[in-house]
């Protein structure tokens, strides 16, 4: 039996090669210069994490759901191959994001949880977002109760300071390309790489002891 039975992966600049999806489809749409202000906004503690989502998707309001789509070429080299590889050992694998649903479609076949803020529709355009990951250590609770997750069997790969918490709390922890030292601090392995290969190598070797 694999010493992992749990992996909880970020998905923007994990699995995106993006570091923000909102970001993404902020340029997708031509709407960068404008969003400034709601993150300074953010930044200055005048509106809460909801209220800046709820300001950018504003912008995008009755833009075609086409600009929302995610392909496989906007995702990191490998990273099929390590949802292919989690999901053929038996690991129970979480997509938790603070990003947009814009991959679900490419990734859910692949995962047993996705979760993130979701863009809402109206009659083929962007009509709204609900906000339901602001905070992962909220989730971290609830993950524990949904899958009576073990952490000291649980692997997670994360790259920014939301990400700290599950990083913390996970037994094998990976911050992939990390954007602030606290993040470097909360993991046990840090990796920088333009693919998911060097992830999947520490992977399968995690996998491949626990059968020993």
């Amino acid at each position: 039996m694999s010493r992992v039975r749990f992996a909880i992966l970020d998905l923007d600049g994990v699995i995106l090669k993006v570091r923000s999806s909102w970001q993404l489809l902020h340029r997708r749409i031509g709407t960068e210069n404008l969003a400034r202000v709601h993150r300074e906004a953010a930044w200055r503690g005048i509106i809460d994490y909801a209220e800046w989502a709820l300001a950018d998707v504003f912008l995008w309001l009755g833009s075609p759901k086409g600009w929302t789509r995610c392909t496989i070429t906007e995702l990191y080299p490998g990273a099929i191959m390590l949802l292919k590889l989690l999901r053929r050992s038996g690991v129970t694998t979480v997509i938790l994001s603070g990003g947009l649903d814009i991959a679900c479609p490419v990734l859910k076949p692949y995962v047993d949880m996705y979760i993130s803020n979701k863009i809402l529709y109206e009659n083929g355009v962007i009509a709204g977002v609900r906000v339901q990951v602001n905070s992962k250590q909220t989730y971290a609770d609830f993950l524990e109760r949904a899958l009576r997750l073990d952490w000291s069997k649980t692997l997670a790969v994360g790259d920014s300071i939301i990400d700290v918490p599950i990083l913390e709390r996970a037994e094998y922890s990976i911050a992939f390309n990390p954007a602030d030292e606290e993040v470097t601090k909360a993991a046990k392995i840090v990796v920088y790489s333009e693919s998911l290969y060097p992830v999947i190598k520490i992977i399968s070797t995690l996998l491949q002891k626990g059968k020993a």
